[in-house]
């Protein structure tokens, strides 16, 4: 899952969660009544700004996990897949199935965000865990032994397009704050996504 985070001008890699969007969805949700979901992606799955933090004010912005690189694959391997060509409808359901799992289990958005150490909380994270969406950077990071080239492939790809990025460690930085065109997400289908 990924948020969009404010960091300081000292360049870190940022674990996202896009907590603001999930903050939104369930919003959406709770005032339309969410219905009926299926977890499986579809074809076309995307990650938005594919989690970058933004950073406002000459701040620089990063696109962290919360999966470790070379994370060995687990039941989570073929969590739902957010790729850089899914529709904001699409990937809005995908969370939803992944947030109704919680609900399902007894613990609410609150509860999420105020006891997350508590033994309830965690157990249901874990058992949700196979649901919760993750871009294809994402999974890259998890599983692909490749993904160090393929980050700098993208940084190159958004330096190409005038963005500003840069490898950071496990985590591509932006200097200058999120573009304002879709450089993220061209970049994120041509490296990540390509034969």
């Amino acid at each position: 899952m990924s948020e969009y985070r404010q960091v300081d001008s000292a360049v870190q890699p940022v674990k996202v969660l896009m907590a603001g969007f999930a903050v939104a969805v369930i919003g959406l949700l709770a005032a339309c009544g969410g219905g009926d979901q299926d977890p499986a992606p579809a074809a076309g799955a995307s990650a938005g700004d594919g989690g970058v933090a933004s950073a406002g004010g000459g701040g620089v912005a990063s696109i962290g996990g919360g999966a470790e690189p070379g994370a060995t694959p687990s039941s989570s391997a073929e969590r739902p897949l957010i790729r850089p060509d899914t529709s904001p409808e699409e990937e809005e359901r995908l969370y939803a199935v992944y947030w109704q799992c919680f609900e399902d289990k007894g613990v609410s958005e609150l509860a999420r965000r105020m006891e997350e150490r508590t033994p309830r909380v965690q157990q249901a994270t874990k058992e949700c865990a196979p649901l919760e969406p993750e871009a294809t950077w994402e999974r890259a990071m998890r599983l692909d032994p490749e993904y160090p080239d393929k980050l700098r492939a993208w940084a190159s790809c958004l330096q190409d397009r005038g963005v500003d990025a840069f490898v950071d460690g496990d985590f591509l930085s932006l200097a200058d704050g999120l573009p304002s065109g879709n450089e993220i997400r061209e970049c994120e289908a041509e490296v990540f996504t390509a034969g």
